[in-house]
């Protein structure tokens, strides 16, 4: 019996994709589009990556011209789009933040500090985001 439940398992692992396996040529998929249009105006860098024009056939699912080249960089816009916003809100709740402090430092030095390096962190931050924009810019170009 002790033998029987291995032999089993064994029997089972080595069995499953023989049953499991399927011809290829019985069942023909329609590959899928990771986007059919592009949101962001990419005219600059790709020919044919306009706003709101179809780069996608979605009965075939074959791309149109550089459709999924398209579709990478307008993925990154967007990303880059919400990352910066982000960034900007958060850094000015920061400068916010380190302007209260100046104001009830009360001459303190280490509070003084302390509001400076926030201060000093915000404007990397959006340094930061602003850098990215260009790096997102950078890459298209080296795409394209």
């Amino acid at each position: 019996m002790k033998k029987v439940l291995p032999a089993l398992i064994l029997i089972s692992l080595l069995v499953a994709p023989i049953v499991l396996a399927q011809d290829e040529g019985l069942v023909k998929r329609v590959p899928e589009c990771t986007c059919t249009t592009v949101k962001h105006n990419l005219e600059g860098y790709i020919y044919g990556c306009n706003p709101d024009e179809v780069i996608c056939d979605e009965s075939t699912g074959v791309y149109i011209k550089d459709g999924a080249l398209c579709c990478i960089l307008d993925i990154m816009e967007t990303v880059v789009d919400y990352m910066f916003i982000i960034l900007l809100i958060l850094a000015g709740v920061i400068i916010i933040f380190a302007a209260f402090q100046f104001t009830t430092a009360g001459g303190d030095p280490a509070k003084v500090n302390a509001a400076r390096d926030k201060l000093i962190w915000a404007v990397a931050g959006i340094a930061v985001a602003f850098l990215s924009k260009g790096i997102v810019k950078l890459v298209e170009m080296m795409l394209s």
